[in-house]
């Protein structure tokens, strides 16, 4: 089924998206036919229960994992299956992840753990990319934490390091997979309003969020239910 549509600018689509995995001698279909178009500068929600798919779903988008059957089509081109090496490239200059429990690594300070997706594996590192983690820490309310471990900050700051690690590459997309999980109410008011503020601004950033949540899907632009895994 091709869902293409010429009167909107679409950056991800996927087509009869299926994933089975395999537990012992019984198989579990995760996945069963998804087909959705996320439109560039929009904020998607993907909104259902626990084992619903959804994270499943968000892996395959930002190519953390690959569809048995199906096309994942990337401003129109097909990475269903991508090489190891392909699949990273792309994740480094087009993608940009947000995660419930932080994956920071507590290890580093702030700053590298805001660079280290430009650095890692790649050996690379300026001046000018130190100063673009310093001005996105600046802008999520950081930039006098830059040499702090995760430790030493709260749940909500490790968020916030963890947003301006996504923006270090001025990705494409955002994929963000339960974001507010491990946050209280405010806390998670105060994260939500920093996607609003990149979903509206002048060049907005196109964000997929994955949630369980009502009250989020409700500041999205566009819901995506997901139930048993087929969208509903």
């Amino acid at each position: 089924m091709n869902l293409e549509n010429s009167n909107k600018d679409i950056i991800l689509e996927a087509q009869d998206i299926h994933k089975t995995f395999k537990l012992g001698r019984s198989e579990i279909k995760v996945l069963r036919g998804v087909n959705c178009q996320i439109e560039r500068g929009s904020w998607t929600t993907m909104l259902g229960a626990s084992g619903s798919g959804k994270t499943t779903l968000l892996d395959i988008f930002g190519m953390l994992s690959t569809p048995d059957t199906g096309k994942l089509l990337f401003n129109g081109k097909n990475f269903a299956k991508p090489k190891r090496k392909e699949a990273t490239l792309f994740r480094r200059h087009n993608v940009g992840f947000v995660f419930q429990s932080f994956h920071l690594f507590p290890e580093l300070n702030v700053i590298e753990n805001v660079t280290i997706s430009q650095t890692f594996g790649f050996g690379l590192f300026s001046k000018n990319l130190r100063e673009r983690g310093k001005a996105l820490l600046n802008e999520v309310g950081l930039g006098h934490r830059l040499k702090h471990r995760p430790a030493e900050l709260s749940g909500g700051e490790r968020q916030r390091v963890a947003i301006a690690r996504a923006l270090i590459n001025d990705p494409d997309i955002i994929l963000a997979d339960e974001p507010t999980g491990n946050l209280d109410t405010k806390t998670g008011l105060d994260i939500l309003e920093i996607f609003q503020k990149l979903n509206n601004q002048q060049n907005s950033k196109t964000i997929l969020l994955v949630t369980h949540d009502n009250y989020i899907a409700e500041m999205s632009d566009r819901v995506i239910n997901l139930k048993d895994g087929v969208i509903i």
